[in-house]
């Protein structure tokens, strides 16, 4: 896809799809809790590439992708799991 030329590629990057997936959410109203289902990712481990651009004459520091929220994701599917 063409960029304008006021834009400068900064980055490319990729993510990769998680094992589970929120399937849905259900909300208690009389104790004030949501609950998350998870389920398998059939597209789990497929790569999304992505080219990051930032307006020329901003800084050109390159960007990533936090690993973190995946870890993130994974501790939310456990509390889940132990309760």
């Amino acid at each position: 896809m063409p960029v304008d030329d006021d834009l400068v590629e900064v980055s490319s990057l990729t993510r990769r799809e998680v094992e589970r997936m929120v399937a849905a959410y259900n909300f208690d109203l009389r104790f004030n809790e949501l609950k998350t289902t998870l389920v398998p990712n059939p597209s789990a481990g497929t790569a999304h590439f992505f080219k990051a651009y930032r307006l020329r004459g901003d800084p050109i520091a390159p960007l990533a992708l936090r690993e973190r929220s995946r870890e993130i994701a994974e501790q939310a599917y456990q509390y889940l799991i132990d309760g």
